[in-house]
This record gives structure tokens, C-alpha cells and sequence, in this order.
């Protein structure tokens, strides 16, 4: 069981007031290696923490910290128009928002009606006001709101398999190949609709929480190939060590050499598997 991460959330109190509230309580943290405001615990100590009241009222969030990364690499400022393209249930929403203080604007979508509710409240929980939601098919976006936003989320539904615990057959009892071309399929429209929805000069992160390049490396290869010199990717800085480069050949298939780019997150015990590319798009594509 990997131990409970805690990010204290700067939206709601400072952080080394709660820091010193959960302290005096008996929560012992210990910093986790660079990220912001972010400390681990002891197993022993998840129900407690899971049952403070700083988990209620959103000054604590509970937080895989691999889920922490797209929205670091993203970096999005005060002044910056964002696209959450698939947001609930909205732990990105929230770390972008910390890093935008609330200012500019981010508009969340999310196609699912039980998980843009879920999605709505974790954001008014959390203290989080710089945000719109949209309960909408990410795939049309960008017929509305073609080349808008200066940077763009996209974490893909994915297969999980980076969740997998062989421990639990719950957690990978849903898994199988045409599971993956499934969610392929789907990455590729969203992929599709946010570089249609981001301005030239603008930035997006692509990413998810599974293993297979089939929903990874694939669908940036494929529209790294159709958009041509339009688009690039970028180099990415993470302040952890886990990482490796992307694939750039599968199955006797090879990628595009940008791909060289894209990290992998491995893990380790603490951080879960994660996929991210981020991509700045140089010139128009809109057909």
C-alpha cells in the first residue's frame, strides 16, 4: 500500500499553520523531495488524517504526487486562460489554480454527470474560484472555442494500469487489450481537440496514468505526424529522479524522435506510473 501523501492546500490557510495544527495533533509529516507544500505519512496514520477536519474543509488534500506533475509542467500563470479538458475529479484543477492564485481563468470540462458533480464539489471544497465547469463532450471543444487557450491540460482517460495492485484483482479486473484500443481511441479525439483549442504559442500537457505506448507514445507520434513543424515538444524539468525517457519504438514501430522528450514516471513505492508530454504549438492548425 503505498503511505498517505498530504498536500497542504494554500487556497484555504497557510501552510505552515496547518502544518503546525496537524503536528500538535499527533500527524507527523516528513517534506516530500521537491514539490511544493507536499509531506508523506506514516500508514499508520492514513485514518487519522483521512478523518481531520483539514480533510473535510479542504486545507489538507490527499494526493497521489504523480498527479502533481502535468499540472508543474504546465505551469500556468495568473494571466493565463487554461483548458482542463477531462478535470474531475479535479486534484490538477486544484494544483492549478494554487499555482494561477486564483487569478485568470480555467474552464474544466467534463462529459460525465456524476463526475462533474464530484468534480464541483471537490473545487468549492477546496477553495478554488478562478474556475468555470462545463459538462461537455471534450472531443467538440474546439469547435467552440477554436485556437482560445494559452495552455491546455489534457489527462487522458486512460486504462490505469499504472494503479494496478497485485494484491487487489479489483484494480486491473476490468483490464484487456481492447480495453486499450478503447481508450486509444479516445485519446486521439481529445488530443485532437485540444490542439485545435490552443492559440499558437500556447502550451499543452498531455498525459495519463497507464503504461502502454499504444495510449501513450501513439497518439502524440500520430499528431506530431499530422500537424508536421506546427507543433514541438518540450523539454520537461521535474524535481524528482524516478523518471525515464518515452519509448521511441514499439512493436516494430517507430516514433517520432521528439518523443525522446516525454518522460515516464516509474514507481517507486511512493510515486504511481505516469505518462507526460508537453507539446507547444507553433503555427495554426485549423483546417
Amino acid at each position: 500500500m503505498l503511505p498517505p501523501i498530504v498536500w497542504l492546500n494554500e487556497l484555504k490557510q497557510n501552510p505552515t499553520q496547518t502544518l503546525d495544527v496537524l503536528n500538535s495533533d499527533g500527524i507527523n509529516l516528513s517534506p516530500l523531495s521537491d514539490l511544493p507544500n507536499t509531506f508523506t505519512a506514516l500508514n499508520e496514520q492514513r485514518e487519522a488524517i483521512t478523518h481531520h477536519s483539514f480533510a473535510d474543509n479542504g486545507n489538507i488534500y490527499l494526493i497521489n504526487p504523480s498527479s502533481m506533475l502535468p499540472p508543474l509542467v504546465l505551469n500556468p500563470k495568473p494571466s493565463d486562460l487554461v483548458l482542463d479538458l477531462t478535470a474531475a475529479p479535479g486534484s490538477k484543477t486544484l494544483i492549478m489554480a494554487w499555482l494561477m492564485k486564483n487569478q485568470g481563468q480555467i474552464s474544466a470540462v467534463e462529459n460525465v454527470k456524476y463526475r462533474f458533480h464530484k468534480l464541483k464539489a471537490n473545487l468549492e471544497r477546496n477553495g478554488v474560484t478562478n474556475t468555470k465547469l462545463f459538462l461537455k463532450d471534450g472531443t467538440t471543444i474546439w469547435k467552440y472555442c477554436p485556437e482560445r487557450f494559452d495552455k491546455i491540460l489534457l489527462d487522458a482517460p486512460c486504462s490505469t494500469e499504472a494503479r494496478f495492485q497485485t494484491n487487489n484483482p479489483k484494480s486491473f479486473a476490468f483490464w484487456s487489450e481492447k480495453k486499450i484500443k478503447e481508450m486509444n481511441r479516445k485519446q486521439r479525439k481529445l488530443l485532437f481537440s485540444a490542439i485545435q483549442s490552443l492559440r499558437p504559442g500556447g502550451e499543452l500537457v498531455y498525459s495519463t496514468c497507464a503504461f502502454s505506448p499504444e495510449e501513450n507514445e501513439e497518439p502524440i507520434d500520430r499528431i506530431l505526424h499530422k500537424f508536421g513543424n506546427k507543433l514541438t515538444v518540450s523539454d520537461i524539468t521535474i524535481p524528482i529522479r524516478n523518471w525515464h525517457p518515452a519509448k521511441l519504438r514499439w512493436k516494430k514501430k517507430e516514433f517520432h524522435p521528439d518523443l525522446k522528450k516525454a518522460i515516464r514516471i516509474l514507481p517507486d513505492g511512493v510515486f504511481e506510473g505516469f505518462f507526460i508530454c508537453k507539446i507547444r504549438k507553433l503555427e495554426s492548425t485549423l483546417l
